[in-house]
């Protein structure tokens, strides 16, 4: 999902320029790569679950799990296109707190009490299957948090913000000599600023 920082980038430009509506087109688009990305990788672990192991290990019992996983980390793959085009989106949009929230409530709320539940206690799913289910439903609750604050946008509003960003930034990377400025370069100072 390497594509992410540049489609978070290409985003932010496009908000600190006051285009909602190629900043939109941007968010489609970086969508699109992530899905087939994720559902490229899918793909490959459900079909050659047999074979992925022999990638790892020779021992029957390595074989066996990674067999039995890869049908669920090939779907995981699949939510992680929405994950990371949601994160990128809320970055690009300077909504930090959203991220957070997604990770406190899903990670540590879901994961870990799930993960230690269905790996541990559920006789059932005993052991790594377990174990990646409970990761998996804290990981669906991240992402579920996340999609929400990109569907809840106020697309108006952030392209304002970010506007009024692109500006002070502007304002603050210029450096009055005489009667010209002249750009700050030093490098510390991002282009377009997140907060």
């Amino acid at each position: 999902m390497t594509n992410i920082d540049g489609f978070t980038v290409r985003m932010s430009r496009h908000l600190g320029a006051g285009d909602a509506v190629r900043a939109r087109v941007s968010m489609k688009l970086g969508s699109y790569v992530a899905v087939f990305c994720g559902t490229a990788v899918a793909i490959t672990f459900m079909v050659a679950r047999e074979h992925l192991a022999s990638l790892y290990s020779t021992k029957p019992e390595v074989r066996h799990l990674t067999g039995e996983i890869a049908i669920l980390v090939g779907l995981g793959y699949l939510g992680l296109a929405a994950f990371y085009v949601s994160m990128a989106v809320l970055s690009a949009q300077a909504r930090p707190h959203f991220i957070a929230a997604a990770f406190f409530i899903g990670a540590w709320g879901v994961s870990v009490p799930a993960a230690y539940l269905l790996a541990f206690q559920v006789e059932k799913t005993k052991g790594l299957i377990g174990l990646w289910l409970g990761l998996t439903c804290g990981y669906c609750v991240v992402t579920l948090i996340s999609v929400y604050g990109v569907c809840i946008t106020d697309w108006e509003q952030v392209t304002k913000d970010a506007v009024e960003r692109s500006k002070r930034e502007r304002a603050s990377s210029l450096t009055p000599v005489g009667d010209e400025e002249i750009r700050n370069t030093d490098a510390t100072t991002p282009l377009i600023s997140s907060l």
